[in-house]
């Protein structure tokens, strides 16, 4: 369908014509019977069939144009066709067309004819159109005659807007984000066509098939913080402005997905999120390159706040004792905190402080030297530590330890016992034990208010030295020498000889040391007229016998000895003369060969058996008489 230019005093006269060329006339455009200078020039089809038309001084609509009866001739359409609704506003402008601008209103824009500029007026109520301040591409040269645009159409798939320059310089797009009539602005953008044919008007034809597909849908993210601290978003996408199905991505916190709306619906898409997140959602459409609306929401300050406020403070008394006491402040925090707090890390768990509420714990035992610290936890949260350690609750030095060594013997041995009390000192000492100046052992620690026995062995008259230190105070030490072990031995060992002549006339002897009545060994020499033989050791409990030949009148000796003490006895062999020789007479004599009687021969052997017996009571009183000194 397009719109003839007509004179003013035939009027414009509608015409049409198809794809094969066929023209049909249809009638005069309302308004411009039987007036002048008031021709229709150009038109653009809305949605039903109704075609826009604009003219020197006017505007007039013309519903179902499509359908108006046809006439071969002008002269046959002579009925007038449309409703003028307009009477000014419209003069000195080019092509018109159909679009949405950002504000989803349909609009008439329009190029004015003096200037590189853009008119428009809304379709619903077609004011007099105002002149938007349109921002031109850097491209467009305003000094190339002539400046004007000239013919205008809408694309059937963006719903964007085309201009062709009336000077061949190009073709030039409007798209409906880049136009709003309520602010009164507008910004052309170049295209990829570079030329256009050169002319000194518009088309003046507009196509009455059906309306161009549009693609402007609303996009609008909105995220909510709850009472109880939790977030959430909102993406609702407004498809009723477009003629095609939006594809709509939603990344939530970098997570995407995907869903679908159709054309002319609305959608809602809700769900949790996380506070510090970001919510995006962007609308496209593949027929619709390079077009997309998007709008972004984050979430902020939609946490539990966990700040409790930890005091800790360190006292010493005036006997050094040291204390801790802390407090708690979770006035600020919105969770509960389980509360503890250590000692040197050892644990001690409080009960649980609700939030805004406050908690504080005295009289804590803490040692000089040692750490306390107050922690606070919440679920899921890092925890809250304060620690503090107490220095300078120490007492003045008091060093006062006593040292005692005793020695002693039992079975033999020596010992030693060195007691060191510490009892009455607040700092350790270090004690170490010499023997004769030998060190024994590693120095030992007696701790501060203890006490520690040492003991060790000692021989003989060796000195037993301890000494108690402290690197800030002099030296306590105790010493004793070992008088050594006294054993009292008994010295008791029984002498006995004996002497014998034979038949003979040989003399020998027996002589026995018994040690059994001494509980120590004993040295037995025995002699025989004076002269000594090898000393014999006799054990303490044992018996030595000696045995030998002796003369006549020779006198044995055995002595006993150990140490100071001593003790001999002596036997001496007499009357062991041999027989003399036997006679070679036949006849016995009456007296025997030494010429004495029978009688005094009998007497004399007598005598020399009492003297015999006689010499062995006097050697057993000499024994019984040494024994008893």
């Amino acid at each position: 369908m397009g719109v003839l230019n007509g004179s003013a005093t035939a009027g414009s006269l509608l015409v049409s014509f198809d794809l094969e060329g066929e023209i049909a006339f249809h009638g005069p455009i309302a308004g411009t019977i039987g007036e002048s200078a008031l021709a229709f020039y150009a038109g653009a089809f809305i949605q039903g069939g109704t075609l826009v038309v604009h003219g020197t001084d006017g505007v007039a609509i013309i519903e179902n144009a499509g359908s108006l009866t046809a006439f071969g001739t002008p002269e046959e359409a002579t009925a007038g066709v449309g409703t003028k609704i307009l009477d000014s506003g419209w003069d000195n402008i080019g092509d018109i067309t159909t679009m949405f601008d950002a504000s989803r209103d349909v609009i008439l824009p329009a190029s004015a004819n003096t200037l590189a500029a853009l008119r428009a007026a809304p379709l619903a109520d077609l004011p007099p159109p105002v002149t938007l301040s349109t921002t031109l591409p850097a491209s467009f040269d305003t000094t190339l005659s002539p400046t004007t645009l000239g013919a205008a159409w809408t694309h059937s798939l963006t719903g964007a807007s085309y201009f062709s320059s009336n000077n061949g310089q190009g073709v030039w797009a409007l798209y409906s984000a880049n136009v709003d009539i309520g602010e009164g602005t507008a910004t052309l953008s170049s295209t990829q066509v570079t030329e256009s044919t050169t002319t000194n008007s518009n088309d003046g034809f507009g196509c009455a098939g059906e309306v161009p597909e549009t693609f402007e849908p609303v996009v609008n993210v909105t995220t909510t913080c709850s009472a109880e601290l939790e977030g959430s978003y909102e993406v609702t996408i407004d498809n009723t402005g477009s003629t095609v199905m939006a594809t709509v991505e939603i990344d939530v916190a970098g997570t995407s997905y995907t869903i679908s709306v159709p054309a002319s619906e609305t959608y809602t898409e809700a769900g949790p999120l996380a506070n510090d997140s970001t919510v995006t959602a962007t609308a496209t459409n593949g027929d619709f390159a390079g077009v997309s609306v998007s709008d972004t929401a984050s979430l902020s300050d939609c946490a539990h706040v966990v700040d409790p406020q930890i005091t800790i403070t360190l006292a010493c008394s005036g006997t050094y004792e040291g204390t801790a006491e802390y407090t708690i402040d979770n006035t600020a925090s919105t969770l509960d905190v389980a509360v503890s707090y250590f000692i040197d890390g050892v644990e001690t768990t409080q009960s649980t402080l609700a939030a805004g509420g406050t908690v504080g714990v005295i009289d804590i035992p803490i040692n000089n030297g040692s750490t306390i610290t107050v922690t606070a936890t919440a679920d899921g949260y890092p925890p809250v530590s304060v620690s503090d350690s107490l220095t300078g609750c120490v007492a003045p030095d008091v060093f006062v330890p006593t040292v005692a060594v005793e020695t002693s013997c039992s079975d033999g041995t020596g010992t030693y016992l060195a007691t060191v009390d510490n009892t009455a000192s607040n700092v350790d000492t270090t004690v170490t034990v010499t023997v004769d100046g030998v060190a024994v052992g590693d120095p030992v620690t007696v701790a501060a208010g203890e006490t520690q026995d040492l003991t060790g062995s000692v021989s003989n008259g060796q000195e037993v030295v301890v000494n108690a230190g402290h690197a800030d105070h002099a030296d306590v030490s105790d010493s004793e020498t070992f008088s050594g072990c006294v054993v009292i031995e008994s010295f008791g060992p029984t002498l006995s000889i004996a002497t014998s002549c034979s038949a003979e006339g040989a003399g020998s002897y027996s002589a026995t040391v018994n040690n059994g009545g001494s509980d120590m060994d004993v040295n037995g020499v025995f002699a025989v007229d004076g002269v000594e033989g090898d000393p014999i050791v006799d054990a303490s409990g044992s018996s030595e016998t000696l045995t030998g030949d002796i003369d006549n009148d020779s006198t044995v000796t055995v002595t006993a000895s150990a140490g100071d003490d001593s003790t001999s006895v002596s036997a001496t062999l007499t009357d062991c003369i041999p027989p003399p020789p036997p006679t070679t007479t036949t006849e016995p004599s009456d007296l025997p060969s030494s010429g004495l009687s029978d009688e005094s021969y009998s007497r004399s052997l007598q005598l020399a058996l009492w003297s015999a017996l006689f010499g062995l009571v006097v050697g057993g009183l000499a024994i019984a008489t040494r024994r008893k000194l």
